[in-house]
């Protein structure tokens, strides 16, 4: 009766949140180093969001590369397939905003019409393609739209990342910045 109970409750929970989700999204960020020629990366992440105005979550699957790794072509790190979520709080802006003063200091600098939503988030690797390399770590950000209306974003990531196996020869346990875009469709 129990399992029946919780089958019939996950159902209904699953089929009432398209209703609230924004959709599926691709993202492409490229890491922000002070040398361009070498060591960079390029993020690709396609997922859903499940956000609405009051938060919500974005599971999500996507891959690293890094096209240019050293002027040798050396020790290039493997590629991976990464899994993992965002968790999208309201938008800073909105004067309704459960957080005193940021909505009205933040106004007086930018434009009420733009939407600026934190997110935080964990991604890990999932090895189909290198079983002897990964990563693991945590993510935090801003997505900017110009206007709410808009469909793309642009985003700012900060990422936290412990690498092993293959993946070692990246360097790791340092923050890693980030910039990119998403798209919905």
């Amino acid at each position: 009766m129990i399992k029946k109970l919780l089958l019939t409750i996950t159902l209904i929970c699953i089929m009432a949140l398209p209703i609230f989700a924004v959709g599926p999204t691709v993202t492409l960020l490229t890491e922000q180093v002070a040398r361009v020629d070498s060591s960079n990366e390029v993020t690709l992440r396609v997922g859903y969001n499940f956000a609405s105005e009051d938060g919500g979550i974005e599971p999500f699957i996507g891959t690293q590369w890094r096209p240019r790794w050293d002027e040798e072509g050396d020790m290039e790190p493997p590629g991976v397939v990464a899994l993992g979520a965002l968790y999208h709080f309201p938008d800073l802006i909105d004067p309704n905003s459960a957080i005193p003063l940021i909505p009205a200091w933040l106004s007086t600098i930018i434009n009420p019409d733009v939407e600026v939503r934190p997110y935080l988030g964990y991604q890990m690797t999932v090895n189909f393609i290198d079983k002897d390399s990964g990563f693991m770590g945590a993510l935090g950000g801003i997505r900017i739209k110009v206007t709410p209306e808009s469909n793309t974003s642009f985003d700012f990531e900060i990422r936290y990342d412990d690498t092993f196996g293959g993946l070692a020869i990246v360097p790791d346990n340092r923050l890693n910045y980030y910039m990119g875009l998403t798209i919905p469709f």
